[in-house]
């Protein structure tokens, strides 16, 4: 049931993004991913850091950065080292 593998009972959150797709945080399985107007997934991301079981740990909120963004935090922060 695909429903059901979906469910989270806790935080959780999808959020409509500029260009058209939505960002989905699936926050007990420990996964993020966008899926465009046809429902087709264009990105996914699991969280590499595992509990005892090998189980990804839970995420909380997955926000989307642009790039441009990315790319002045970090030359901002070479900066200064």
């Amino acid at each position: 049931d695909p429903a059901a593998q979906f469910y989270t009972d806790v935080w959780g959150a999808a959020y409509r993004l500029n260009n058209g797709n939505t960002l989905i945080t699936h926050s007990t399985a420990g996964s993020a991913f966008e899926v465009n107007s046809q429902g087709r997934i264009v990105w996914e991301w699991m969280n590499p850091q595992q509990d005892l079981f090998g189980l990804p740990y839970p995420v909380y909120r997955v926000s989307r950065v642009p790039r441009e963004t990315i790319e002045k935090t970090v030359h901002n922060w070479k900066q200064i080292q």
